[in-house]
């Protein structure tokens, strides 16, 4: 062989070298060649994460092993080329989910929160057909056309339930068929069915308000809430006063009269009323100014303050994240409250309604057209028109997914950051729903049969 085959050789070697160990570099570091535009591009990858675990994945069509287990809890499939990819997860017995997910350059796009919906639900027995149902804490709750309500298994007097007390060693709830609110003593035990005494709170609290704070006039109540921290106590709001009834002692203290001084004439109105971990909130609606005072009292330290007003009537008090609050007025207005703020900030116009995540990260507020808007809090607030339109929802524990009713259809929505929804149907002929975050339990009543999706 000659010096000069030699040599050729030899560099035709360094070349093939150069490439080759070139060509793996690039491979290592993430660059494929694109068989569409026949360049070299940065690859990117997507990370998924799904209950149940053990669901298989499709990537466009094709099976990638699933890597959850004890030390992943999802799967990442990395050198994806920069393009739009299917993504579907599925396991037999529950509707499978399916997204386009858009892969960059280096970065790993999330499907984290996918949760796979069991097809078939379980029938849950009723003694008769319910009304209506909810969940406080972990007490399913029905209600049924009889004027009783079902608390688990313990039977309680009225058509609607509003709330346990302290401990849940009591219940309060409200009979429309007689205008009158009850507050029932639970058993201590689950095995036990029947209630311990109920007392009729609207008329307790007439004679009460009589013999001790020598008010005379029979009033209706137009809100009975639980007490922050008293087993034992209960708060009733009227048009013009706020008190608290120990309904052990016999006793009532009334905490506002929602009568300043010099408009003895009765129109400054309570209107909305919360309860915090020792405080009260509520709101004095002045119809001569048309604003309402939202004022708070320390039920330990028995001390009471004027935090801020607001425009219009008030009808609900939310509190936020930051320790401030939100107050939706009856004109539709939804005003924001800072803590330490003075002055408040309108930050919907049309509102019917809010309800903040589990995890306080988001604010859904239900607008009276039916819409939602999505309100981003967890890094600068942002604000995302939902397409969805809604007569009632319901946060998922994982604050990632709603639960929606539209007349009579329901579907659980999955929700993403730039906006965009997917829908799963549960039902069509749904009259009232119910979640149970404790057990990850969704409940539907249709035709007055209830029945269960563990989610």
């Amino acid at each position: 062989m000659s010096l000069t085959t030699r040599r050729i050789i030899f560099y035709a070697l360094v070349v093939l070298f150069l490439v080759s160990g070139g060509g793996v570099l690039l491979y290592a570091n993430g660059w494929r060649l694109d068989p569409e535009t026949f360049a070299v591009r940065k690859t990117g990858g997507v990370y998924i994460e799904s209950v149940p675990r053990d669901a298989e994945i499709l990537l466009n069509g094709k099976a990638v092993r699933n890597a959850s287990g004890l030390i992943s809890s999802g799967t990442l499939v990395s050198g994806l080329l920069p393009r739009a990819h299917e993504v579907t997860v599925q396991k037999e017995g529950y509707a499978a989910w399916r997204r386009v997910l858009t892969v960059e350059p280096s970065l790993v796009t999330k499907a984290e929160h996918i949760i796979l919906v069991p097809r078939k639900s379980v029938a849950v027995p009723l003694p008769v057909p319910a009304a209506a149902i909810r969940v406080s804490g972990e007490t399913l709750v029905a209600s049924f056309a009889d004027g009783h309500i079902a608390l688990g298994g313990v039977r309680v007097p009225g058509t609607e339930f509003v709330a346990f007390t302290a401990g849940k060693s009591a219940a309060i709830s409200y009979d429309e068929n007689r205008g009158a609110y009850f507050f029932t003593s639970l058993p201590a035990s689950a095995s036990v069915s029947a209630a311990k005494s109920s007392l009729n709170l609207t008329t307790l609290f007439n004679n009460l308000k009589e013999r001790t704070l020598g008010l005379p006039g029979f009033v209706l109540p137009r809100e009975v809430i639980a007490h922050p921290f008293d087993a034992k106590k209960a708060v009733v709001r009227t048009d013009h006063g706020l008190y608290v009834i120990d309904t052990e002692r016999l006793s009532i203290v009334q905490i506002a009269s929602g009568l300043p001084a010099g408009q003895a004439d009765g129109s400054a109105e309570l209107t909305a009323v919360l309860a915090r971990s020792q405080s009260l909130v509520w709101t004095e609606y002045s119809r001569t100014r048309n604003e309402s005072a939202l004022m708070t009292a320390d039920l330990i330290l028995r001390t009471s303050s004027r935090l801020a007003t607001a425009a219009g009537a008030t009808l609900k008090i939310g509190e936020a994240p930051d320790g401030g609050f939100l107050l939706l007025a009856q004109d539709g207005r939804l005003f924001s409250l800072p803590r330490s703020a003075k002055e408040t900030e309108t930050i919907e116009e049309a509102a019917s309604d809010f309800s903040f995540s589990p995890a306080d990260q988001a604010l859904i507020v239900l607008l009276r057209d039916g819409s939602l808007a999505l309100w981003d809090f967890r890094k600068t607030p942002k604000r995302v028109a939902l397409p969805l339109v809604a007569d009632e929802f319901l946060w998922h524990e994982d604050g990632a997914h709603i639960f929606v009713r539209r007349g009579g259809a329901v579907s659980f929505v999955e929700l993403f950051e730039d906006g965009e929804v997917l829908e799963t149907p549960l039902g069509e002929a749904v009259t009232a729903m119910a979640y149970d975050p404790s057990r990850d339990l969704f409940y539907l009543l249709e035709n007055g049969a209830l029945r269960s999706l563990e989610l």
